[in-house]
């Protein structure tokens, strides 16, 4: 058998390596309405085994040297940018030259509750939908 071949991607379609250094979205400010942003660093990638996806192990860029876990399943992490990144490309090329994925739009509006925070890809559907209580609407079709 051979061991699958999964990917993570950024908001732009971008293949998240190690290597990178992400700019993942905080929270929005009460002053302001300003977005805060955090900064992540992929340390490396850890194989699970013939049949499963991998794992990406990125730090938190704290003093205690904190990191979590990623399963690489084919996702486009939307509150996730590579802001810089050096790996999977030739010497004297960019990370922006990496083979891209194709990226549904973020819709951050459901067109029937009008809610903007329940709005994501089914993982049983695969379509964009509304998770409001209720409402259940496929945004895109």
């Amino acid at each position: 058998m051979s061991v699958l071949q999964y990917n993570l991607y950024d908001k732009h379609g971008i293949p998240i390596l190690p290597g990178d250094t992400l700019k993942v979205f905080h929270y929005v400010a009460a002053l302001r309405r300003e977005h805060r942003y955090m900064y992540k660093y992929v340390l490396a990638v850890e194989s699970r085994g013939e049949d499963k996806p991998s794992l990406l192990k990125i730090s938190h860029l704290n003093l205690r040297n904190q990191t979590y876990w990623q399963i690489m399943d084919n996702r486009v992490l939307y509150t996730y940018e590579v802001v810089q990144g050096f790996g999977g490309v030739k010497p004297g090329e960019d990370y922006r030259d990496r083979k891209r994925a194709k990226v549904i739009p973020d819709i951050k509006v459901c067109p029937l509750c009008e809610s903007n925070t329940q709005v994501w890809v089914n993982q049983l559907t695969n379509k964009l939908t509304c998770h409001r209580y209720g409402c259940n609407n496929k945004v895109l079709e």
